[in-house]
């Protein structure tokens, strides 16, 4: 397998890898991913043909290793392993992070990584309420979203909100009281929609923006909650 970085130009091949898995990424997903100057895509090709394939995104100084993808021709041959230690080469940040479901875990924790936050994801259609306090964010908040974001998680992710809210089919909701205390990102897949990140300063906060969502389109959503373990 020869391994290389990917470029936009590789978005279909890669697209082919996610839905192979049953993963909802899109297009517009992958093209998001392969433009941006903080993600590095590695990918690993047998005869010209892409099979296997990760990124690295980085905010700030913390760089997150996204899922790991293997055509179902080529699995159970290590090149997961190795795509996924030629994603860890690449990468500037000093610390490393990544989401795991229990099947990678055991396999990520031989590598060193330790588990931080368990990620419940739920499914549902919320009760749709117009709140009071939250409105749609305009271009004009996204600085202000960005470093709020920032103070709270301690990550560095405007590009990666500004590029997810230049998306015409995200929905970028704000709850406000004395400025910013709160925001959602709602974006579509290829199954449904997704609610989050959702970072709030009360449960009051982010339940507003929650079923604020649920006004915004009629499907249900799908939303994740993290425990610090």
């Amino acid at each position: 397998m020869n391994v290389g970085t990917l470029g936009p130009t590789d978005a279909d091949a890669a697209l082919r890898l996610s839905r192979q898995a049953g993963w909802g990424m899109r297009r517009a997903d992958w093209e998001r991913l392969l433009i941006a100057d903080e993600v590095t895509a590695v990918g690993g090709r047998v005869d010209g043909a892409l099979v296997a394939t990760t990124t690295v995104a980085g905010y700030g100084d913390v760089g997150w290793v996204g899922c790991v993808l293997v055509d179902e021709t080529y699995r159970r041959r290590g090149l997961g392993s190795d795509i996924f230690e030629a994603a860890c080469e690449r990468a500037d940040s000093p610390v490393l992070g990544l989401d795991a479901n229990p099947t990678g875990q055991p396999i990520y924790e031989r590598a060193g990584f330790r588990t931080v936050t368990t990620v419940a994801q739920y499914e549902g259609r919320p009760d749709a309420t117009s709140a009071d306090g939250v409105r749609e964010a305009s271009p004009a908040d996204y600085d202000a979203v960005a470093a709020f974001d920032q103070r709270r998680t301690g990550l560095d992710r405007g590009w990666l909100l500004r590029a997810f809210a230049d998306d015409p089919e995200t929905t970028l909701p704000v709850a406000e009281s004395d400025g910013i205390d709160g925001y959602a990102l709602l974006h579509p897949d290829s199954h449904g929609w997704n609610l989050g990140p959702v970072v709030a300063d009360a449960p009051e906060s982010a339940e507003r923006l929650v079923r604020h969502a649920a006004t915004v389109v009629a499907d249900p959503l799908t939303v994740g909650s993290s425990h610090r373990s």
